[in-house]
């Protein structure tokens, strides 16, 4: 398992806490994957332009022996499993799994863009990810998480 991958999860549908849990938990069943730390789970408005529910979100630490393709794949599987309808758009959903980094890997394909595009704009990806690692690096920015989370925040208020 050579590869380090962190995800964001969000759910603002029915149960959300139980949609993050088992999102949690099918991450790790594969043999092809371990979920090494779980941040804790933070209530968050809904950034959309129409009225939604709040989210709940958190990040994810993974060790996996999976291409970043084949872990998108098991991550949509996933999705639609946990009953998610459509990728892409901004309508609520019982879960969404987003791949914000693996390794230091930088990829532009027409359905992944890893770093996550968003990821340095949104405090309910950094917040969370502080829980597990403020030092890791943003491979395209060159700075850290608490950098990135500190000048969002610095221009926010």
């Amino acid at each position: 398992m050579d590869n380090i991958v962190f995800v964001a999860l969000g759910s603002n549908i029915g149960d959300r806490e139980l949609f993050l849990d088992q999102a949690v938990l099918f991450l790790g069943k594969s043999s092809h994957t371990r979920v090494e730390c779980v941040s804790a789970y933070i209530n968050t408005v809904a950034e959309t332009p129409d009225s939604q529910s709040d989210y709940l979100n958190a990040v994810l630490k993974i060790r996996t022996s999976l291409s970043y393709r084949t872990f998108f794949d098991f991550c949509v599987a996933i999705e639609k499993q946990l009953g998610r309808k459509g990728k892409g758009d901004c309508a609520p959903r019982t879960i969404d799994i987003d791949i914000l980094l693996f390794n230091d890997e930088c990829v532009s394909e027409e359905d992944l863009i890893i770093p996550h595009p968003l990821m340095h704009q949104r405090v309910f990806v950094l917040k969370p990810f502080l829980d597990i690692d403020g030092s890791i690096i943003h491979p395209v920015l060159n700075k850290t998480i608490q950098e990135l989370y500190d000048h969002l925040y610095e221009y926010s208020g």
